[in-house]
């Protein structure tokens, strides 16, 4: 079994994860932030063709192993939500782009998910108005203790630990 999880925010990611029986290994991670550098005042469309570049990284490395790689292949993407502050037009566009190469990468199964069914599905979801740091540790430690390789692999960027943790769900969302 093959998840891919895309975290498809402006600093977002995308985790594939092949599956040992319970056992997460990781396949390969993009952070969008590596693809590009941001000016001051950037406008969601002048990064887009980087996001894009970040995305097809994980696909295409995803597609070089398929072979290896029985079982279903599920790709979960966060959907866009409107938080203030946050370019919800790139976003948007992340997460189309996520679901072409899905398609792509002809996948069992192509998921959008609510943010609040896998971080509640998890345990994830913090305290109420909890900050992005505390949420960020609270789900950095359970991918320590539950899939150690996995929390290796992905380090502390908030985009990959998401992203890592999407794909997780993904391997027990309900159908």
């Amino acid at each position: 079994m093959l998840t891919v999880g895309v975290d498809p925010g402006v600093d977002g990611a995308a985790v594939a994860l092949r599956w040992d029986g319970p056992f997460a290994v990781p396949v390969h991670v993009a952070r969008f932030a590596n693809h590009y550098h941001p000016r001051p005042r950037a406008r969601a469309h002048e990064r887009q063709a980087e996001m894009v570049r970040a995305v097809a990284d994980v696909f295409r490395a995803v597609r070089a192993t398929l072979g290896e790689i029985p079982g279903p292949r599920i790709v979960a993407v966060e959907a866009a939500a409107g938080r203030p502050g946050q370019a919800q037009i790139a976003q948007g566009a992340n997460a189309g782009i996520a679901a072409a190469f899905a398609f792509g990468l002809d996948a069992d199964r192509y998921e959008v998910i609510d943010p609040a069914a896998w971080t509640r599905h998890l345990g994830l979801h913090g305290e109420p108005g909890a900050r992005k740091t505390t949420l960020t540790a609270l789900r950095l430690s359970w991918l320590r203790s539950r899939h150690p390789r996995v929390a290796d692999f992905v380090g502390d960027h908030d985009g990959l630990i998401d992203a890592a943790c999407i794909a997780l769900y993904a391997r027990e969302m309900p159908v």
